[in-house]
C-alpha cells in the first residue's frame, strides 16, 4: 500500500512520524519497501530520518529506495548508518525485496513439521532369523526373495517375487509355476 509522502510532508505531520507508525499494523505486511523521489516538499535527509527514526522501522525487515543525485545519496546514508539498506534504482530494491521474500519463504518450509509418520511394527524376530541363515551358509549377501522380506518385516514396500522352475529341467517340474515361456 502506498503512502505518498505529500500526505506528510508538513513540519506537524513529519514531526509526528505519521505514515511510519502505520507499518507494523497494516495486516499481512512482512517487509516494507520504502522510496523517495526528488520533491521541492521534502529533503531526502529528513526523509530518511523520518523513516529510521519510526517505531514500525525496527519491526518488518524495511528497504530504502532513494532516487535522485547527490541529495538523495546523502538520504541513502542516512538509511545505510541506520542499518537499512537503501537503494539507488527501483530495479536494485525490488531485487534486494525480493531476497528478502525468497528468505523467509525458506525460513517457512524449514520451520514446518513434516507430517508424522504411522509406526510401523517390525519383524525384528524374522529379520534376525533370515540374517543368521545367510550367515550359517557363509554368505555375505542376502539372496533377493531374502532382502525383500528383511525390507517387508520392516513395513517398506516390496514388488513381490517368485521363483519357478523351468518346465523339463528338473528340480519340481510340473507343480512350479514358470516364470518365463517355454521355448
Amino acid at each position: 500500500m502506498p503512502i505518498p509522502s505529500t500526505s506528510w510532508a508538513t513540519p506537524t505531520a513529519r514531526a509526528t512520524r505519521r505514515p511510519s507508525t502505520h507499518w507494523p499494523t497494516i495486516a499481512g505486511v512482512g517487509a516494507l519497501l520504502a522510496m523517495k523521489v526528488p520533491t521541492a516538499l521534502t529533503s531526502s535527509v529528513e526523509a530518511a530520518r523520518a523513516v529510521t527514526g519510526a517505531p514500525g522501522a525496527k519491526v518488518v525487515p524495511l528497504i530504502g529506495c532513494w532516487i535522485g543525485g547527490p541529495e538523495a545519496q546523502a538520504g541513502r546514508t542516512v538509511l545505510h548508518d541506520a542499518g537499512i539498506p537503501a537503494y539507488d534504482t527501483p530495479l536494485r530494491a525490488v531485487r534486494g525485496f525480493m531476497h528478502i521474500v525468497q528468505y523467509r519463504r525458506g525460513q517457512r518450509a524449514l520451520q514446518r513439521t513434516p507430517p508424522s509418520v504411522p509406526e510401523t511394527r517390525s519383524d525384528t524376530h524374522l529379520v534376525r532369523a533370515i540374517v543368521q541363515g545367510a550367515l550359517a551358509d557363509r554368505r555375505e549377501i542376502l539372496t533377493e526373495p531374502e532382502a525383500k522380506r528383511v525390507l517387508a518385516a520392516y513395513g517398506i514396500p516390496v514388488v513381490p517375487t517368485e521363483i519357478g522352475a523351468r518346465r523339463g529341467r528338473g528340480g519340481g517340474g510340473g507343480d512350479a509355476q514358470s516364470v518365463f515361456p517355454s521355448r
